[in-house]
Parts: structure tokens; C-alpha cells; sequence
């Protein structure tokens, strides 16, 4: 080994030189290996408690971060069950104001009446009538029995099938006289197995309750059109 100021060779284990007095490399390998011996562990920081003036101590800010999201957490299901729960209430209210509540108009039966007449649903077309023709229709069904059931119910599978006639009702005027009575003049067009006819036909209509129905005295006419 040399010495790295002046240059003197030197024993390997030499810890100064002899010529000038510089530490060797194997004084500052000491030196260093000494160094780190010294050299206390830090140990990871801690955070103290802050204590108040009624010597409780504060929530550490961990503590704080998790009592937080903890509270909002459960705030949050909260409320995402109560947005739903109003959400089902507004949908079951405008259910109820659609269906029981909400005031019919003509058009409203006419569309109905059409629906039913494509579908060869004769009782629903027959619910489009005042109370005296449903009731005539039921009792002058009640007089055929099984044969009355099974007519009816051969024409609503033909019907479900797809086998009725394309109807087409469009409402021209609705004509009224005072609040729970009217005339509502209509274009008719049906097709049925090639053959189509069109017509135009006067409905006198009625209130019952809040819905609109048509006038007995036009029955033969509506069911003329069909059958």
C-alpha cells in the first residue's frame, strides 16, 4: 500500500504514514465503520395527543379521517335509500292519478275501443259502453251459456294471433254538450284478409265517473262495423 499524500510505501495495515503522518485508507475505513456504529436507530414519528383545556385528548388525525368516512359513509346509504324510497312513492303516485284518479277524455275510449276491436277482444270493447249496454250484454250472454263463453273466447285467441283486423279509428271532432256529454265524430278504416272499407260514424258520449263511454243507442253501429 502507498501512501495517497506522498507516495511512501507503507505495510497494508498501516494506519498513518510514517513519512508525512496522513491517515491511510484503512484509518478512514475505521473512521467510517465507527460512524455508523454511533449512529442511533430513528424511530418512526409518533404523533402525540393534543390535549385541551379540560385535559381530554383530541382525536388523532387518523382517528378523525375514519370517524369522518365512517359518518358519511352511513350518510351516504342513508340517503341513497331515501332518494329510492321517494322515487318509488312518485312512480306508485303518478300510477294512481294515471289510472284511477286522472279524468278520461273521448279520445282516450275511442283509443281503447280500437285496441279492443284489432285485438277481437269483445268484452273489452263492450266495457267501451254505458252501464245499460254492458249490462244487456251480460244478460243476452247469460241466455247462450257455454256456446256465448266459447264464441267469445275463440275471437280473442284469433285475435291474440294476430288474425283480427287492422283498425283505425281517427277522432275528426269532439263535440260538446255541457260537461258530461259530447258527440265525437271519427274516420274508421279496416282491413281484414284483403278486404279494406272506410266509413266516418257520429259516437254520442257520456261521463260515468271520470271516464268517458259511448252512448248505447251507437252499439249497432260500433259492432256493425265488425261482425
Amino acid at each position: 500500500m502507498f501512501c495517497s499524500k506522498c507516495g511512501t510505501q507503507l505495510p497494508d495495515d498501516a494506519m498513518f504514514c510514517g513519512e508525512c503522518g496522513a491517515p491511510t485508507r484503512n484509518y478512514r475505513q475505521q473512521q467510517a465503520a465507527n460512524a455508523w456504529q454511533e449512529t442511533p436507530v430513528q424511530q418512526p414519528y409518533a404523533e402525540q395527543p393534543d390535549y385541551g383545556w379540560n385535559g381530554q385528548a383530541s382525536v388523532m388525525p387518523d382517528d378523525n379521517t375514519a370517524a369522518v368516512k365512517s359518518k358519511f359513509s352511513g350518510g351516504s346509504k342513508r340517503g341513497i335509500l331515501m332518494a329510492a324510497g321517494i322515487l318509488v312513492i312518485a312512480v306508485l303516485a303518478g300510477l294512481l292519478y294515471v289510472k284511477v284518479l286522472k279524468p278520461g277524455t273521448p279520445q282516450d275510449t275511442v283509443h281503447r275501443l280500437e285496441k279492443a276491436m284489432e285485438d277481437l277482444d269483445v268484452e273489452e270493447m263492450i266495457a267501451c259502453f254505458d252501464e245499460e249496454t254492458r249490462q244487456a250484454y251480460e244478460d243476452g250472454m247469460s241466455e247462450y251459456g257455454d256456446m256465448a263463453d266459447g264464441m267469445t273466447g275463440l275471437l280473442g285467441m284469433a285475435g291474440g294471433l294476430g288474425i283480427g283486423p287492422e283498425v283505425t279509428i281517427t277522432v275528426t271532432d269532439v263535440d260538446y254538450d255541457g260537461e258530461d256529454a259530447c258527440t265525437v265524430s271519427a274516420d274508421i278504416a279496416l282491413s281484414f284478409m284483403g278486404e279494406s272499407q272506410e266509413d266516418s260514424m257520429d259516437l254520442p258520449m257520456k261521463k260515468e265517473g271520470k271516464k268517458w263511454v259511448i252512448d248505447g243507442t251507437a252499439s249497432d253501429a260500433v259492432m256493425g262495423e265488425i261482425f
